[in-house]
Order: structure tokens, then C-alpha cells, then sequence
């Protein structure tokens, strides 16, 4: 609703608001506390002169994470516009918000959040940049287009000098969506609000299913990502009990009863002496090409004919593809992936052979 300025007013009414899910994800193949990664974004043109207020939400897994944040021309030579800011990150949610008062006018402005690249893994959420009048009032609609990442992270761009940074949309409701409405009056006059909606928590879930060759997976969902506890193990007669913590230390418990365990096939003939061979050198594996922006190939090598399964999960302990088959054989999956790091398992009875891969 709205009262004062001049009637009639656009932008009043009723509206429905969600808690939030998506959130921008950005971490670190390797560690490096020398190298920044840049995350930028448009918003568009300021006047020298004009007072701006940039809002945003944060998330990280470490605490004192520092950030330094930047006003500049979006294009070369990147003309800082105002005084550069800083802050830090740490494992609660956190709402940053700075004001800049640019001394360069530019029709096409971009903010510029830089983190250091042994940060760990930070979310970002609730991107906002407004006009502020002397009493620090928004005066404008937010300038940031899709700065709240409930279905993607379009409007972020990132740039490092090495490259080294992975970049995803995260969907596990990380930090609750601060909801902006603009009221505009009759004269032109613009004043928007905000709105922190809380999220309803989502509680941790552990699951745990029995496979092939006696292979017991256990995932989880809900609560917050990375867990422990999750993976595959080899199951045993009776009850097979695990327990799931998540990053903020909250458990659960997922049990299954075994009653009989499938039978190794025993064969009456006589078996010549042979020198033993270790069991990582019957099974290997490889994937090309490693990244990928497309799919994964992955080349199962080893003993003709031996049943395997193949499982491959996201950083956050989510299956992403899994299927059975036999060794010497190329296997295609990923086309579906989502940009990030994906670990995957070849499973040949009790030998494990593990690969990391990187979809672009």
C-alpha cells in the first residue's frame, strides 16, 4: 500500500512471495591466496552526484572471508566511478549493504565483488542496487536485472586471471529471498521497500539402498550441503546402519535390514596357479575430455566381461547418473549436468576405482 506523493499509484496491491531456493554457488578447485576471481554484474547507468545503496546476502563455509567490492565502467579501461568498499563473509548468513556516491557519471555502470581464491565455498543471493534520496530512501526500482537466482544466475558474469573457479546455481535454499516492491505515484515519483521472507526449514533426510554386487548407496537431502557420511559401502548380512551430518552439524539415520547377501559364483574346475594381481590393476579408468561443456566419456578397462556399476554423484552428495554394465567399454553420460564438479565411481565387487570431473 501506499499513502502521500500524488495519487493515482502503480506498484500497490497484492502479490505472492516465495521463501526462496536459488542461490549463486562459487568455489575453488584449487587454493590459491594470491589470485582473486572477479563477480560482476550490470548496474547500468549512474549520475556524479547521485547517492546508490548496493544490497546483497551472503553465505560462506569459513568465517572472515574477505570481500572487496568495486564501482567502474563495465567496459576497458574499467574506470573505478567511487570509492572501493570491503567486507567479509562467514558461516551465518550475513546482509551487506554500501552506499556509493560516484564522482564519474557512466551509461553503462557494473559492481564488482571480488573473493580471494582460498575462500572456500560462498553463496551469494538477493542482488540489489537502488537511487537513495538524503535520508537514504530507495528512490529507484532495483537496477540489478534477476539479482535474485530463484531459477538461474544469468545476469553474474566472473573472470579470474587463472581461470580457477567453479560457478553454479544452487537450488537447496542456502539464504531466504528479500522481496523488493516499487510503488511509483503519479508524478513519476518512485519509492521501493524490502521485504527478508525467512524459509521454512528443510529438514535432513539420510537414505541408504541396496545395489548390485552387495553395494549399499546412502544419500541425503534437505538441510545444508556438503554431508558426511554419504557414499557407497559394501553391505553386510543383519542391520547396515549410517549416519548423515550435514554443514551445520545436524544428523540423521538411515538403516536397512539385510537378509541374504547375492552369492559369488564358485566353479568345480581346476584352477591353475597364477601370480596374484592387485585388484587397482584389473580395473582402471579414464574420462575424456576432462572438462567438458558437452559429455564425459569414461573407458572402463580390465578383465573381459566383469559386471560393474558406474555412479556418479555431484559435489553435494547427489546422484547424478548410475548404471551397470561390463568392463572395456566407453560409457557417455553428462549431457544433462549442471556446470560444477562431479565425482565418479566404478564399482568391480569390493574394487573401487574413483575419477574427478569438470562440467563447464
Amino acid at each position: 500500500s501506499s499513502n502521500g506523493g500524488t495519487s493515482p499509484y502503480t506498484g500497490t496491491g497484492n502479490f505472492i512471495t516465495n521463501e526462496g531456493k536459488g542461490t549463486l554457488n562459487i568455489s575453488f578447485p584449487t587454493s590459491v591466496s594470491t589470485t582473486q576471481t572477479s563477480i560482476y554484474f550490470s548496474v547500468g547507468n549512474v549520475v556524479a552526484g547521485k547517492s546508490y545503496v548496493l544490497k546483497f546476502s551472503t553465505l560462506g563455509s569459513k568465517d572472515n572471508i574477505p570481500m572487496d567490492i568495486t564501482l567502474k565502467k563495465y567496459v576497458s579501461p574499467f574506470t573505478r566511478l567511487a570509492t572501493s568498499k570491503t567486507t567479509s563473509l562467514g558461516t551465518t548468513v550475513n546482509q551487506h549493504e554500501f552506499i556509493f556516491t560516484p564522482t564519474i557519471s557512466d551509461t553503462i555502470a557494473r559492481i564488482d565483488l571480488l573473493l580471494t581464491q582460498n575462500a572456500g565455498t560462498s553463496y551469494l543471493d538477493n542482488v540489489a542496487f537502488f537511487e537513495i534520496d538524503t535520508t537514504g530512501r530507495l528512490i529507484s526500482k532495483n537496477l540489478v536485472s534477476k539479482g535474485q537466482f530463484e531459477t538461474d544466475i544469468s545476469a553474474i558474469r566472473f573472470w579470474s586471471s587463472n581461470a580457477n573457479q567453479l560457478v553454479q546455481w544452487d537450488n537447496t535454499s542456502k539464504i531466504g529471498n528479500i522481496n523488493y516492491y516499487s510503488v511509483t505515484d503519479a508524478s513519476g515519483n518512485i519509492f521501493t521497500v524490502g521485504l527478508l521472507i525467512k524459509q521454512s526449514a528443510r529438514v535432513l533426510a539420510a537414505t541408504v539402498s541396496l545395489g548390485g554386487s552387495n553395494i549399499l548407496t546412502v544419500s541425503a537431502t534437505g538441510g545444508a550441503s556438503p554431508y558426511q557420511g554419504t557414499g557407497t559401502f559394501t553391505a553386510k548380512v543383519g542391520l547396515n546402519s549410517f549416519i548423515v551430518t550435514d554443514a551445520n552439524g545436524c544428523k540423521d539415520t538411515a538403516n536397512i535390514n539385510v537378509t541374504t547377501l547375492t552369492a559369488l559364483r564358485i566353479s568345480t574346475a581346476i584352477i591353475p596357479v597364477v601370480e596374484a594381481v592387485p585388484l587397482s590393476e584389473t580395473l582402471k579408468i579414464s574420462s575424456y575430455p576432462n572438462p567438458t561443456t558437452s559429455t564425459f566419456k569414461l573407458l572402463v578397462e580390465g578383465i573381459p566381461n566383469e559386471k560393474l556399476n558406474i555412479l556418479v554423484m555431484s559435489a553435494d552428495g547427489r546422484i547424478a547418473f548410475q548404471t551397470a554394465g561390463i568392463t572395456n567399454k566407453i560409457y557417455e553420460f553428462g549431457s544433462n549436468f549442471g556446470i560444477g564438479l562431479y565425482i565418479t565411481k566404478v564399482i568391480q565387487g569390493s574394487n573401487i576405482q574413483t575419477i574427478k570431473v569438470i562440467k563447464l
